[in-house]
């Protein structure tokens, strides 16, 4: 894969008063790529963010936008915001993605082998919700409903595709409520230096909602940042999991790989009931607006946790380059380079991997 810059655009800042905070700004970019999956694809990606309050210590919202479109007619659109109101006692974040893809499944467990033909087209149409609000301090406690609606188009020559003992085999809803927990103390949200953030939430999808599927998805994400020496050298941390149990449709298990875990291998390449993953990260700005990140990470996927195995277990590690597109927010442009065993992976986008 590889990323062309053909030219940026970028909000004008301004700078009459530093003291005020920043309450409008963004930022876009278009972009090429190419992948054996997507073959060529142009698209754009950016973010906007604001304030709700002029009021100091508001923390800032924020709108992650891309979509691209392919030469053989793939496309992915995808939308991520998270807005604080309320003194920041609420928020509201979510995620809205429609892609119409091709992806690879090797069918599930950690051992899972290579297929000469993995490759098949689907459609994706995925709603998240998640409301938080504020019960004491930095610790919300969390409301989550999510949709998707998964269709298989062309199963290709992807032999499990002939099995339907698997699971969503040919596609359906997924409709789940979700409670859970979250504590954030972090001095920033788009570059923490300090801080721990921890989210824990299950959600449940149910037939009484409109899912095809009866089954149960639990997260749990905790990291920690510790700056080193200076708040432009930050050492962060990330223990992830998620499980889920009862009839879970292979399209919603989880996966190891992609652009903010265990990076190196493709998203999907291997997927399970559980994935659990732990990595750390070492981040510096070195001169002006440039620095660069050193990272190392170690996961797997498994029916159960009961089931991981230390000879099987997945290792990932690279390094990456940082543009500072705003040092007032703090906000950074990622190229990152991940390797494991046997693959790699380049990746590009705004904010850091967590």
């Amino acid at each position: 894969m590889f990323f062309l810059w053909a030219f940026s655009i970028n909000a004008q800042e301004n700078v009459a008063d530093t003291t005020k905070p920043k309450m409008f700004d963004w930022f876009a970019f278009p972009y090429a790529l190419y992948s054996p999956e997507t073959s060529l694809a142009f698209g754009v990606g950016g973010i906007i963010y604001f304030r709700t309050s002029e009021k100091k210590g508001t923390k800032p919202s924020k709108v992650n936008v891309s979509a691209y479109y392919t030469i053989n007619q793939q496309f992915s659109t995808f939308m991520t915001p998270s807005v604080y109101f309320n003194d920041n006692k609420d928020e509201i974040a979510g995620e809205l993605y429609f892609a119409n893809k091709i992806d690879e499944f090797y069918g599930t467990g950690s051992t899972s082998e290579e297929i000469s033909n993995p490759q098949y087209d689907f459609r994706i149409s995925q709603v998240i919700i998640k409301f938080k609000r504020q019960v004491w301090r930095s610790i919300k406690l969390t409301a989550t409903y999510e949709f998707v609606h998964y269709r298989i188009v062309d199963k290709k020559e992807n032999p499990f595709f002939d099995d339907q003992s698997i699971t969503g085999i040919t596609g359906g809803n997924n409709s789940g409520f979700g409670l859970g927990f979250n504590y954030d103390n972090r001095d920033n949200l788009f570059f923490p230096t300090s801080g721990t953030y921890f989210d824990l939430y299950s959600t449940f999808f149910l037939n009484a909602l409109g899912s095809d599927f009866k089954y149960n998805k639990f997260i749990f994400d905790a990291r920690h940042y510790q700056s080193v020496y200076s708040e432009d050298r930050v050492i962060a941390l990330q223990l992830y999991s998620a499980v889920t149990t009862g009839n879970t449709p292979f399209y919603s298990m989880p996966t190891l790989g992609g652009a903010w875990m265990m990076r190196g291998y493709y998203n999907g390449r291997y997927r399970d009931k559980t994935f659990t993953t732990a990595q750390i990260e070492f981040r510096d700005e070195f001169y002006w607006k440039l620095g660069f990140v050193l990272f190392a990470g170690v996961g797997d996927v498994g029916s159960s946790l009961s089931t991981y195995k230390l000879t099987q277990l997945k290792y990932s590690y690279g390094f990456g380059l940082r543009y500072m597109l705003d040092t007032k927010e703090r906000i950074n442009i990622r190229f990152d380079m991940g390797f494991g065993n046997n693959t790699s992976g380049i990746y590009f986008g705004i904010e850091e991997a967590f």
